[in-house]
């Protein structure tokens, strides 16, 4: 065993160790060991007061920094070990592959840089890159500000991380394991799994978030990411609340998956597939076309929207929407309101309310049961309907009568034509 005293400042320069008996290297309070490589066999332990500097810890070769110790500029590679243990310090680290640091609960990493080894997180690392390799955050572990560039953060049971920039590499948040405030960039991915939560993500430019059976996503941003892209925005197959997605951003639910709360601003595209639920989004935009839209497919569902001025909801044929409230989006084919499209079967709506200001649109084959207004309604269609057969207070979708139609107070018949049939309540 060498100890390293007070005042003592000294490059590495040892041999490797031959016999199975570990060598021990004490770096004690005032002590500096710096430079040079800790051979196979050797076991360098910075004790409270004590400094390591600049070590490569490589093949059978650990560097362990104790409560007190600092530990500067390691470089850890091929089978060697860094363990900062609880009130230690190391600032910064580069890990290469197959090299290993352990920071235990209480202890603290500082930017370090992993580049195809492995970084195990149980106490606070800030300011890391992953270039290549993995970030480790376990039980009680916090990663904060951590750069994936590449390779892959996984945030397991009781693991936090925060602040996280993914450029080109993946974060995994495992079931109790939490990130906080991540930004999605292009070609970035987040995934969260079955009992994983996410919540605050940001989306830059570009880059996924996928939301798993079982796991949760909270006020997630989505935005110029592009429509229709595919393997872009926000995919949801667990649970999404409070989304908001933007301008150029889209959030995709899919089969399984349930959105409750979104909000759909100017440009943005909220999509939902077949086995996929909606409930209570918000959609506006503007009257410039640039609509916040939302898209029921076919089996998919959407309960209880919300469509103000510049929203859109559109439902093809085997959609539903339930309860759907659509307020003032003005009258006209570019300024949004609710539309049933046609089809075999056509786009289905149930209990609409239609506000003074508010259209729906029902292609010949779409219904809607238990439809409503606030207000007297105003129809035009194509072929024209004559002005006196337009006025109207509630509607359903069956096959019509020949014209002239009839005023009426109940309206069961809307013309057979192609083109749509625009319900809105009255101007006047």
């Amino acid at each position: 065993m060498v100890e390293l005293g007070s005042g003592f400042k000294h490059p590495l320069s040892v041999s490797a160790n031959s016999s199975s008996v570990p060598v021990q290297v004490i770096v004690l309070s005032g002590g500096t060991l710096s430079g040079g490589e800790v051979p196979r066999g050797y076991v360098v332990t910075v004790r409270s007061g004590g400094i390591a500097s600049g070590l490569a810890v490589d093949s059978g070769a650990s560097l362990i920094v104790s409560a007190g110790g600092t530990d500067i500029n390691a470089t850890v590679s091929g089978g060697g070990k860094l363990i900062v243990s609880s009130g230690g310090v190391a600032d910064p680290t580069i890990i290469l592959a197959g090299g290993t640091e352990i920071v235990s609960a209480h202890g603290t990493d500082d930017g370090a840089h992993i580049s195809g080894g492995t970084h195990l997180v149980f106490g606070l690392a800030s300011g890391g890159t992953v270039f290549a390799g993995a970030q480790v955050v376990g039980s009680s572990g916090t990663a904060a500000a951590t750069v994936v560039s590449g390779g892959t953060e996984i945030v397991s049971a009781r693991g936090i991380a925060s602040g996280a920039s993914l450029f080109g590499g993946t974060e995994l948040v495992a079931s109790g394991g939490t990130d906080i405030g991540a930004t999605v960039d292009g070609g970035g991915e987040l995934d969260v799994l079955k009992g994983g939560r996410a919540s605050g993500t940001l989306f830059t430019s570009g880059g996924l978030e996928t939301v798993s059976a079982g796991g949760l996503v909270v006020s997630a941003k989505v935005q110029n990411i592009g429509q229709n892209s595919a393997g872009l925005g926000l995919r949801v197959l667990g649970t999404a609340s409070g989304s908001l997605v933007g301008s150029n951003g889209q959030g995709v639910v899919s089969s399984g998956g349930v959105d409750i709360g979104a909000t759909v601003l100017s440009g943005g595209f909220l999509t939902i597939h077949s086995g996929g639920l909606s409930i209570s989004a918000t959609l506006s935009g503007n009257t410039a076309g640039a609509l916040g839209a939302e898209f029921v497919r076919s089996g998919g569902r959407t309960s209880h929207a919300v469509i103000d001025s510049g929203g859109f909801l559109s439902v093809s044929a085997g959609g539903l929407v339930i309860s759907t409230i659509v307020n003032s989006t003005g009258v006209g084919t570019s300024v949004g309101g609710l539309l049933l499209s046609g089809a075999a079967g056509g786009g289905a709506a149930s209990a609409t309310l239609v506000n003074s200001g508010g259209q729906e649109s029902i292609h010949f084959g779409g219904k809607d049961i238990g439809a409503r207004s606030t207000a007297a309604a105003t129809c035009s269609s194509s072929p024209a309907v004559s002005p006196a057969a337009r006025r109207l207070s509630g509607w359903r979708s069956s096959p019509p009568a020949a014209p002239p139609w009839r005023t009426l107070s109940r309206v069961s018949a809307l013309p057979a034509a192609a083109a749509p049939v625009w319900v809105c309540p009255a101007l006047a």
